[in-house]
């Protein structure tokens, strides 16, 4: 059986029992499927996932509501992140001039509820066509995304975001089982007006930092460092 134990959980980030199930509860860390109720059972892939969160540098503190988060991508990307007001964008703009990019992926981790699935073969392609692409599935798609991050695409998976509420639909719709270590990445975004024209790729870069592939994530914080030293 893949997973750990809750106290090997915690020996392995460094923390107290009680941390553990605490980022159970904020789904940090998700269970094996089919443990629910029957033994807290960590799956290793949620595990790995905290771990290189927990080990990047960063600067503590709250996390961005999902519209600041946002406005934050949108600037970086170069727009003017419209649905703040002058004030707020003006604060906003003004504080990316002191974060790197690890901080950036700490603060607007609330910019997406992330859920995890097991897909056919089959149901791959089917799913895709209800997301917006990001992290790997952007670079699997676009050829200028590839070459933005340095990396090749890969097939066989879905990462993409969502409307809040569609990730359980698409599930329901395709028989998607749950799966911390799944083929599908469904990212419910609640604030979707810096998606309308596609994730960013900010977003994209920030989902890839996401990854426990070293890779990927290390592509992901050097866009994130160049877009904030351009300023």
């Amino acid at each position: 059986m893949a997973g750990v134990s809750v106290k090997q959980a915690a020996e392995s980030l460094g923390v107290q029992p009680q941390t553990v199930r605490k980022m159970i509860r904020e789904r940090v860390l998700e269970l094996e499927p089919g443990m629910e109720g029957v033994a807290l059972i960590i799956s290793s892939a949620s595990l790995a996932r905290a771990r290189a969160a927990r080990t990047a540098p960063r600067r503590r503190g709250r996390a961005w509501s999902a519209r600041v988060a946002w406005a934050a991508i949108d600037l970086l990307a170069g727009g003017r992140a419209t649905w703040l007001n002058p004030a707020e964008r003006h604060r906003l703009r003004n504080s990316l001039v002191y974060f790197g990019a690890a901080d950036i992926a700490w603060l607007a981790r609330n910019r997406a509820s992330v859920h995890r699935y097991r897909a056919t073969s089959e149901a791959v392609p089917l799913v895709a066509e209800h997301v917006i692409a990001t992290a790997g599935s952007a670079v699997a798609r676009s050829p200028e995304v590839a070459a933005a991050f340095g990396l090749t695409g890969g097939t066989g998976f879905v990462d993409g975001y969502v409307p809040a509420g569609a990730a359980q639909q698409i599930a329901d719709a395709y028989g998607l089982a749950e799966d911390p270590a799944g083929n599908v990445v469904l990212r419910e975004a609640e604030f979707t007006e810096a998606l309308l024209n596609g994730a960013p790729l900010p977003a994209v870069a920030l989902d890839l930092a996401d990854s426990t592939a070293t890779r990927e994530r290390s592509a992901g914080l050097r866009y994130l460092e160049e877009r904030l030293a351009d300023g």
